[in-house]
């Protein structure tokens, strides 16, 4: 059951995304780059999933430790230097956001906003959400998204009924200005950005 929920905050699913010009010697090069943006976003899935279990279960032990509470304390302090630990092992850029975003440095861009958007239609009408290659991006960068279950719900669903008062306030201690309560079941709380370093 417990890796269940760790594992259950993410639908990781390949897909290509690559324009097409008219010309066969562009034709050559896109054959090349659908490859390699392939190849990013399976090696991209791994570490989004690493990630997600290396956080998802210390936050797994801190809310059976002290509750909801002790796992807000916990996030709020070790959270970032969890994820930039993991960048320097894997080499490339690791970050979190969200249109909702608790902490203030997670805001998600006009690119990822749009993302966001499709991963929303994608889950309204029960389609399994993909991840996406950033087309505009210099260095290859993927999207992928972090879906809500009944765990997350502890601290991001809505005071008084699925998160509690104490929780709440607590946020509010921690996090003044956050954005990130309200959600339900399967919804998407933000998503994982993987960036290659460049070398």
């Amino acid at each position: 059951m417990k890796k269940l929920l760790i594992f259950s905050f993410l639908s990781f699913f390949i897909l290509s995304c690559e324009k097409k010009d008219e010309t066969s010697s562009t034709q050559e090069i896109n054959t090349s780059s659908i490859g390699e943006t392939t190849d990013f976003l399976t090696k991209g899935q791994e570490i989004a999933m690493n990630s997600q279990k290396a956080l998802g279960s210390q936050l797994m032990a801190k809310l059976q430790e002290g509750g909801p509470i002790h796992a807000l304390e916990f996030c709020s302090v070790e959270a970032i230097p969890i994820t930039d630990s993991l960048s320097k092992v894997h080499n490339v850029n690791i970050s979190r956001v969200s249109d909702k975003n608790r902490n203030p440095n997670n805001e998600a861009s006009h690119a990822q906003l749009d993302y966001m958007d499709l991963v929303k239609n994608q889950l309204k009408h029960g389609e399994k959400p993909m991840p996406l290659m950033e087309p505009t991006s210099k260095t290859p960068k993927a999207y992928y998204p972090i879906v809500t279950n009944a765990m997350c719900l502890q601290c991001h669903g809505t005071p008084g009924k699925e998160m509690s008062e104490e929780t709440y306030a607590k946020i509010q201690e921690l996090y003044p200005d956050d954005k990130a309560i309200g959600y339900k079941d399967n919804q998407l709380r933000g998503i994982w950005v993987i960036e290659m370093m460049n070398q």
